[in-house]
């Protein structure tokens, strides 16, 4: 009977860890072996945490450094330029240069020997083929839908590198920050906002895309964020009947209109942006901010947009999002760096855009005090011509008139 007993306990333990086996992550060594889906749908099986990675993604190179994993960091694109501290790790050599975005040198990352490659969907299909040909793990991050996605996309990379608790506390502050954002704007009415990515033809930002929700953070509604796609392809007819009250020129990768360029489209000076002068540019820091998914920078992109959108909210804003990040230290010295550096980044965004709107509206006024002084010259250029053409048409009257009155009077003769 106590042998029975005692078999029972025994079964009963065998099964309880086959069951605790089943249901808990995959370990290998003492190294949790972590499976992750991939935008092209590959099942990447990823030994955490990783202690050498490339990025082809200058967003994913910021958030590593955010996460406090640069030291894992081996190899990134020539588009990483942001922070300085992870510029001056180019610079020393300490992490290498490996090409583009779209054309990586597959040579140099080989020889990197990287336990893992994490890319984007913006590196072309073949490029990551080529690699995982080569026996290169590839992780590649599908494009986000949402801000959501995005700090979900943080606490992954922080799995990965084996930064959870900060990665959990950095996604904190980034809810923070979307949170007085989004309680601050909430109580304005929002704007209608077109965003230009390109023009011939027009593409622009669709519903499925976390740039919608960038703009909403910021106080405005997409005109064009009741479609299901990422991007959405669109000609002039349709943002002028979408009327929008704010424009937005994305100047980067190629793009170069500008907002003369806009306001002398034909049709679309009935535009409320255009007759408000409310047609912006977004380049340079402000664009870096708002392309670099997964990085945390892309809730600061909000920041830049806030001051087109609802200028008299600016300095309130950023007086609270400064409290917030000062406050936000979590006594962990790696995460308040970054922190600091995030705060450091607001109080440069104040200062760079606080005067920026009345500059733009001031550059825009003038603009179309130049284009009225136009309108009225080829007003009175046409009036001129028309009169000179009446006055020709006068003179070719009269003389057939002269010329039909001189045959009748050789007739009589």
């Amino acid at each position: 009977m106590v042998g029975d007993c005692m078999r029972v306990k025994v079964l009963s333990i065998v099964v309880l860890v086959l069951v605790l086996l089943c249901i808990a992550p995959s370990v290998v060594y003492g190294e949790e072996v972590l499976k992750v889906k991939d935008a092209y749908g590959e099942v990447v099986e990823i030994k955490v945490p990783v202690k050498s990675i490339v990025t082809l993604a200058p967003g994913i190179a910021e958030a590593i450094w955010f996460l406090g994993a640069e030291d894992e960091l081996v190899g990134v694109t020539r588009f990483c330029n942001w922070p300085s501290e992870l510029v001056e790790l180019i610079k020393v050599g300490e992490v290498k240069v490996i090409g583009g975005i779209v054309d990586p040198n597959i040579e140099e990352i080989i020889a990197l020997k990287p336990d893992l490659v994490i890319a984007t969907t913006m590196t072309p299909r073949d490029v990551v083929a080529k690699l995982r040909e080569l026996g290169v793990k590839v992780l590649v991050l599908p494009h986000p839908t949402s801000i959501e996605d995005i700090v979900d996309q943080i606490r992954l990379i922080a799995r990965i590198t084996g930064r959870v608790e900060y990665g959990n506390k950095l996604c904190g502050v980034l809810e923070k920050l979307c949170g007085v954002l989004s309680n601050v704007t909430s109580e304005r009415p929002r704007v209608r906002v077109y965003f230009e990515l390109w023009y011939g033809p027009i593409w622009t930002v669709g519903g499925a895309n976390y740039m919608n929700d960038v703009i909403e953070l910021a106080g405005g509604v997409n005109i064009f964020g009741d479609t299901n796609t990422a991007y959405v392809s669109t000609s002039d007819e349709e943002v002028i009947k979408r009327n929008p009250e704010v424009i937005v020129l994305c100047r980067g990768m190629g793009y170069r209109f500008t907002p003369r360029d806009v306001v002398e489209r034909p049709g679309w000076g009935n535009i409320d942006a255009v007759k408000g002068l409310r047609v912006y540019v977004l380049e340079g820091p402000a664009l870096d901010a708002l392309y670099r998914y997964p990085s945390p920078r892309v809730v600061l992109a909000a920041l830049y947009l806030l001051a087109y959108f609802h200028p008299e909210l600016t300095c309130d804003v950023y007086a609270r999002l400064i409290r917030e990040l000062v406050g936000a230290t979590f006594n962990a010295t790696v995460l308040g760096e970054k922190v600091t550096s995030l705060r450091q980044e607001v109080e440069r965004i104040k200062e760079v855009y606080s005067g920026k709107v009345s500059e733009l509206e001031k550059q825009l006024g003038e603009l179309r005090t130049r284009l009225e002084k136009e309108v009225k010259i080829r007003e009175e250029l046409q009036k001129e011509a028309q009169f000179w053409q009446l006055l020709a048409i006068v003179m070719v009257v009269v003389l057939v008139l002269l010329v039909v009155v001189a045959l009748a009077r050789r007739r009589r003769s």
